[in-house]
């Protein structure tokens, strides 16, 4: 139920972030440093340091990515 939880809440943070930086243009720059903040505090939290190699590992990432291609399809 946990991991239910936690992916619902992902794909919440996912599309917030997205539909506000498409609709806020003026603070899409911010919303990029947000994913960037995110995807860092995701991955010290797994006791990785924010790599080429590790950035793979971020959840937030795949989510973010699968959304955006969900979303111009």
């Amino acid at each position: 139920m946990t991991e239910n939880l936690n992916a619902d809440n992902m794909k919440t943070v996912v599309s917030t972030v997205f539909r506000k930086a498409q609709n806020e243009k003026e603070y899409c720059n911010f919303y990029g440093d947000l994913c960037e903040r995110i995807i860092r505090l995701e991955l010290s939290l797994r006791g990785k340091k924010l790599s080429i190699s590790s950035i793979k590992f971020s959840e937030f990432r795949k989510a973010l990515l699968e959304f955006c291609k969900q979303s111009f399809d």
